[in-house]
């Protein structure tokens, strides 16, 4: 009898040991984050009038602007920019941000510069390109205050094909989000939104821009703030009508995020430099 009693008490044991070992552990991102991060097909698209409602909720103005083909051929032969800017040819593709100025700044003479106020980002949302040997995404300072002309570093560290934060087992059109900002206090801001939205974690990206490298500030003479630009590279495709139809209709939307009442917390670090 006290044999039997044993063994019950025993197998008790083992099934509650097995139980334990194999429930899931529930994740700290929320059930809908949870299962986004799971499901490796969904699209980043799929959230963006949540993200858009939770942002406006949490004290940012959203303005829309326009991710889009960079044909630095055209802007070249109308005389816009002097030079190709060391560019590849076809099938290297380049992707560039666009906005409307900011209140009482002139429209620029190329039109994929803009500013950042101080405590403004820049938001990316959208599904990383078909299959290519390379891609990345990177900002650049055009043109720093009291420069005399095109100076085109880079702000920080690329966003590339190796370093991309995103999920699944390639980099192959999948979900991503990217941040672009100076402000420290902005960037948790909006990535607190992205995650209360539904984004997990694990598709968020930052690009942290140094006042060191881009002082950043809004004004109509340039004295103040930096002309910034961002491109978006793709680099020798395995589908090249793949990357022509991707090119045709990017996968993106992009927006500046402005806090209603200006934010007083601390600036960016400056980023670590590979």
């Amino acid at each position: 009898m006290k044999g039997n009693t044993h063994k019950s008490v025993l197998l008790a044991v083992v099934v509650m040991l097995v139980l334990v070992v194999f429930t899931p552990v529930a994740s700290t991102q929320g059930p809908e984050g949870a299962g986004k991060s799971a499901d490796m097909h969904w699209s980043a698209l799929d959230n963006v009038q949540r993200f858009t409602d939770t942002l406006d909720k949490a004290g940012f103005g959203v303005q829309e602007g326009d991710f889009r083909f960079w044909d630095l051929v055209k802007d070249t032969c109308e005389g816009k920019v002097p030079d190709a800017l060391a560019n590849n040819p076809w099938p290297n593709a380049y992707i560039s941000m666009y906005f409307e100025p900011h209140d009482g700044v002139p429209t620029p003479p190329v039109d994929v510069f803009w500013q950042l106020r101080e405590d403004e980002a820049i938001v990316l949302v959208g599904q990383t390109p078909p299959a290519a040997a390379y891609f990345s995404y990177q900002s650049f300072v055009a043109v720093p205050p009291g420069a005399p002309g095109r100076i085109g570093a880079p702000v920080g560290d690329t966003i590339n094909i190796g370093t991309i934060h995103t999920i699944g087992p390639d980099r192959v059109n999948r979900p991503v989000i990217i941040i672009i900002t100076g402000h420290r206090e902005t960037e948790q801001r909006v990535r607190a939104a992205a995650r209360a939205a539904g984004y997990p974690d694990a598709i968020i990206n930052v690009e942290t821009i140094s006042p060191v490298i881009a002082p950043l500030g809004v004004s109509r003479d340039g004295k103040e703030g930096s002309w910034l630009g961002f491109v978006h590279r793709v680099a020798v495709p395995q589908d090249r009508v793949a990357l022509e139809e991707y090119i045709k209709d990017p996968p993106y939307r992009l927006f500046r995020v402005t806090p209603v009442d200006p934010a007083t917390g601390e600036v960016g670090a400056e980023p670590v430099l590979a």
